[in-house]
Parts: structure tokens; sequence; C-alpha cells
């Protein structure tokens, strides 16, 4: 079942202000294809990537890892990259690094877990992601203030770390 949220907000957004944008949709669930859509110069196109051929997390991160890179390195300059959970975000700021097109990674923390998996060392790889991508992004947005409030705990500095509700009016924000 689809979900709305954030990142279906933002590109409604985006075309009202006629800000270019391109969306690459990793589906939650690995049955899915990946999405890619995007508005450039008032043209709206979209495609479908091929779905992973494996659903095991790791091959699933990887073909997610390559289609992220690919399309981040085809643009010449990427204003804001927003990664919506720590594996996005982590994308985002390996394509920064690698390519030097993207000025800011946001990473967007949708959902906090201290216990996101029962498996132990999945649990530990995943906080790992997540702090390295805390120290990394340009800016961290959380869903609640209870998130905000554990990563100003964290120690994530004030003037990067936002509170920035799950699918906020976007519509309301003047453009």
């Amino acid at each position: 079942t689809s979900v709305h949220g954030t990142g279906s907000s933002l590109p409604k957004l985006f075309h009202k202000s006629k800000i270019p944008w391109v969306r690459i949709q990793l589906p939650i669930y690995g049955g899915a294809a990946i999405r890619v859509e995007k508005e450039l110069a008032g043209k709206f196109s979209r495609k479908y990537i091929s779905k992973p051929t494996s659903t095991s997390l790791t091959n699933k991160s990887w073909h997610e890892l390559v289609t992220v890179l690919a399309y981040t390195h085809s643009f010449e300059t990427i204003g804001v990259y927003i990664g919506i959970d720590p594996l996005n975000a982590l994308f985002g700021i390996l394509a920064k690094r690698l390519y030097k097109n993207i000025n800011s990674v946001v990473y967007y923390t949708a959902d906090y877990a201290h216990m996101r998996f029962e498996n132990k060392f999945a649990n530990h790889v995943y906080h790992a992601i997540d702090k390295f991508v805390l120290h990394n992004a340009d800016q961290v947005w959380n869903v609640s203030t209870k998130i905000y409030e554990l990563r100003n705990m964290q120690g994530v500095p004030e003037g990067k770390n936002f509170f920035i509700p799950n699918t906020p009016l976007l519509d309301q924000i003047p453009s």
C-alpha cells in the first residue's frame, strides 16, 4: 500500500514553486520497482527501474545505492539532496563526496527506534549508519519533537537540527 508522507508532499511544493526536482523512490518493500520522477524545465517524466532480483536487504540496498549514484552523477549540480531515513541519506553523502555536485545533504529522520531490528548485528549496523549520517549531513530534519530532542542529546548542533513534522501542510507555505 502506498504511504504518503514528506516524500510525496515535497514534489507538490516544488511544482507549485516552479523549482526543478528529481525524486528517486526506493520502495520500502522489495517487491516494487524503483521509480525515478523528475520535473525539469517544466517537463515531468517518470521512469521505472528494474526491481532488485533478490529480496535480501543487502542485495536490495546495493541495487538502490547503484541507482542513486547513477542518477546523482548524471546531474551537473544538485542543490539539495533529501534522504529520508539513514540509508537514503548515506547514499546522498556518498554521492556528494564522490561527484562533488551536491551542495547540501539533508537527513530526514522519518522515525527512530532503539531496537530497529531483532538481529543485534543488523541493529548495530543501522545505528552506526544513523550516527555517521547525523554527523556528515548538512542538516538533520526530524519528524517529531521527541526525535529532535534525541538528536540534540546525540550532539547534533542546534543550527543543523530541525523539527519538520511529517507531511507538513506544504501548500500553506508561501512560494
